[in-house]
């Protein structure tokens, strides 16, 4: 076990560094998501240690290579249905969403990790026509410390999957190696106090997109926490099949 102990200072801004915008007044389209993504990766390179960076892209990497993605539910799978709290104590069904339409579902890492506050951002400034082409879209993740003040004013709901129970029926759960969780502790990101547990388990980002009958229809699973599907992917996705809804 290799680990390079360096200060906050230098990296928290890796982490903790992106907000989450407030609701679009307008239906702007998604502007420049991929560069959004680069630039935050040429920030983390600039300010994680070359060590430091080494051991998570390590751990990336054999994520990358084990069986996980290909474990996860797929496109042609259905769903196991469920509810879950909102981040503001609402119930929210997947089996009721369904029935209004095409479903989104985005299951990300939680709200330090600026990849995923990307994510949201851009998911939200596309909300407005994902909506109107009759979908309704939730993201999801493990966080159970989350106040609603820290998510903006998001359009869709932010759903809580304590100990990833949701997560795990799509098969998408995996636990951190004991470098990685020493090195967030050494950030002052304390998965036990963010999750509630002492699983050191974190969803793969992966992002859904299910018909009312229940059936997968798109799948974007990625190990590499860095890439996520461009917005206006999902977007184009559900006008292809805006017609095929009764």
């Amino acid at each position: 076990m290799k680990i390079v102990i360096v200060s906050t200072s230098l990296i928290l801004s890796f982490f903790l560094g992106i907000g989450i915008c407030t609701a679009q007044d307008t239906y702007a389209p998604v502007v420049s998501f991929s560069d959004q993504i680069e630039h935050q990766k040429m920030q983390s390179e600039k300010s994680i240690p070359k060590d430091i960076r080494e051991i998570m892209d390590e751990a990336t990497q054999e994520l990358m290579f084990s069986s996980l993605t290909q474990k996860s539910l797929q496109i042609y799978d259905t769903i196991p249905d469920f509810e879950l709290q909102s981040i503001t104590g609402k119930t929210v069904s997947t089996e009721l969403l369904r029935q209004k339409g095409y479903l989104v579902i985005v299951f990300y890492r939680g709200g330090w990790c600026p990849y995923c506050n990307i994510h949201l951002q851009a998911l939200n400034t596309a909300y407005p026509r994902i909506k109107d082409l009759n979908a309704s879209m939730i993201a999801i993740s493990p966080q159970i410390s989350v106040n609603p003040t820290e998510h903006g004013a998001l359009q869709y709901e932010v759903l809580i999957d304590r100990d990833n129970k949701i997560a795990k029926k799509f098969c998408i759960v995996f636990q951190l190696n004991d470098d990685v969780i020493k090195i967030y502790k050494d950030l002052g990101i304390d998965l036990r106090e963010y999750n509630g547990n002492n699983d050191n388990e974190l969803p793969v980002p992966a992002t859904y997109i299910v018909a009312p009958d229940g059936v997968i229809e798109y799948a974007y699973i990625n190990p590499d926490y860095r890439e996520r599907p461009d917005p206006e992917k999902i977007i184009e996705f559900l006008e292809s099949v805006k017609d095929t809804v009764n």
